[in-house]
Formats: C-alpha cells, structure tokens, sequence
C-alpha cells in the first residue's frame, strides 16, 4: 500500500508538478515507484461517520495519463495488497471497470480502477457493520451496508462523472 504524502492538511492533499515527483521520489525509494509511471496527480481525502468515530476511511486518488497506465498500477496494487494482507478475503464487485476488496477482521482495503483513475480505499479500524444495520438507512444493497464499500460506489461514479462517463 502507498504511504500518505507529508504535510496533509486535515488528512487532505492535492499534488501536482513539483510535490508529485517528490512523492513519486519517496515512492521509488519504498519499492513501489510503479505509482508514480504515467501519473498526472494525486490526491488524498478521508471520510469520517460522524455517528461513529470508528468509521475512518482513507482514500487515494490517482490519476493517470490513459487508462492503459491506470490498469498497470491498478494490477500491480492488487497484488501489492494481496502480498500484505496474504490472510485477508478478496472479493471482486462491480465497482469501477476493475475493483478487488480485502476484508480483515480490522477493515477492508478496496482496490478500484475507473478509467484513468485508480482509487485505493482503507477503512482504520473495524467497522463493525458486517451483518449489522446499515447506519445509511438501506438494508437492500450489501454494498452500501459496509461504509468502505459505500465510499467506494461513490467514488467510482464521481470519478466516471469527472470522466465523461454517464
């Protein structure tokens, strides 16, 4: 998994130019300067369940010169992951043109690629909402019932959107 950049304000970056190929630099340096071939920008954002301090989920977004550069490093972070959470369950939906999901009993870490985007999201702590009521409201879709696989929905959509996509 890729380290967060230095200096976020309030757990949110936004790097370009300069700031990008420092960040690409300390990747290279970790073993994992595949992130940084082809990319335009990286962003960082977290999402915080104001109804459960628990629920804390951090988000990449990284975006890429065409999708042909997203879906190399979309690849190459799946099995980033699958290598450092080997006890975890993958799972694939149908988020994003390609997505996996590895659930732990500490969270789960989603892997997902739309377009010339890729956005890898990990939830901080348990989110102890696997088989419990869903604090959005809707029972019916299992995806929203778990708040990393709901950020994930929306995510791909407004990153489709910004995209051109429907």
């Amino acid at each position: 998994m890729l380290t967060a950049p230095a200096n976020t304000k309030d757990g949110r970056a936004v790097l370009t130019g300069a700031g990008l190929a420092e960040q690409c630099a300390i990747y290279q340096q970790q073993g994992t300067g595949w992130a940084g071939e082809g990319i335009q920008g990286l962003g960082v954002v977290g999402f915080e369940n104001a109804n459960n301090v628990d629920s804390r989920i951090a988000s990449f977004v990284l975006a890429y010169a065409d999708d042909s550069d997203a879906e190399t490093v979309w690849v190459k972070m799946t099995d980033a992951t699958r290598t450092q959470l080997p006890q975890a369950k993958q799972q694939n939906s149908a988020v994003g043109d390609q997505n996996s999901s590895f659930v732990t009993d500490a969270g789960t870490v989603v892997v997902l690629r739309t377009g010339s985007v890729v956005a890898p999201a990990m939830s901080h702590s348990d989110m102890g909402y696997q088989g419990a009521a869903d604090p959005y409201g809707d029972t019916t879709n299992p995806d929203e019932t778990d708040p990393i696989q709901m950020w994930s929905t929306v995510q791909a959509r407004k990153i489709n959107a910004v995209l051109g996509g429907a």
